[in-house]
Order: C-alpha cells, then structure tokens, then sequence
C-alpha cells in the first residue's frame, strides 16, 4: 500500500498581538502604472526607502508588519511601504503592489 500526502506549509508571525498569516514563495500582486490614493506610510519607512526593483520593495512590505501596500518609483527608485490606501489610480512611472501577507484588521 502507497501512501501519498502534501503538506502546505504556512507561517504565522504575531507582532504586537495581530496575527498575520502568508505563504512562503507568495509574490506581491502588482499593478504597473499605479499610484495609491491616500495612502499612509508605515511607520517604519516614513520617508520611503531606495531600492532597485520592485520586487525588492515587494521584499521590504513583507518584512515589515504595518506594510499592506507598497509604491515603487521607478524614476527615483523609491519604495513606499503603506498601512493602508483608499483605492488606487493611474500614474506614470509607479508601481502598486500589495504584499502577499494579510493581517487581519
């Protein structure tokens, strides 16, 4: 007899009592010539920071817990990491992405 089975892997990382949940190897969703509206930054990249891609500001959003959305700057190489936004809207040189972790609220 031949038993098979999968397993799914999944993490939990609990920061400051929220319980956040994601599966490795998820990849952000991500819209190209997208801006946030009225998004607000988290707290722990209030300026921003610069990095190359955006995948690597897709990286930066999953390590940061407060991160639901992000903005890449392609034209200045910024990365915007957001708590939260109110919808999103066309514009030039942007990339909106949406990190692959989900904290319930």
């Amino acid at each position: 007899m031949k038993v098979s089975f999968a397993v799914l892997s999944l993490f939990v990382l609990i920061i400051d009592e929220a319980f956040c949940f994601g599966f490795p190897g998820s990849s952000c969703n991500i819209q190209v010539n997208t801006d946030a509206k009225d998004g607000i930054r988290t707290r722990r990249y209030p300026e921003g920071i610069s990095v190359a891609s955006s995948t690597e500001c897709c990286t930066i959003c999953t390590g940061d817990y407060e991160c639901a959305y992000w903005v890449f700057g392609d034209d200045v190489s910024m990365c915007w990491p957001l708590e939260s936004v109110n919808g999103s809207q066309p514009l030039a040189n942007r990339t909106f992405g949406t990190s692959p972790t989900v904290c319930p609220s």
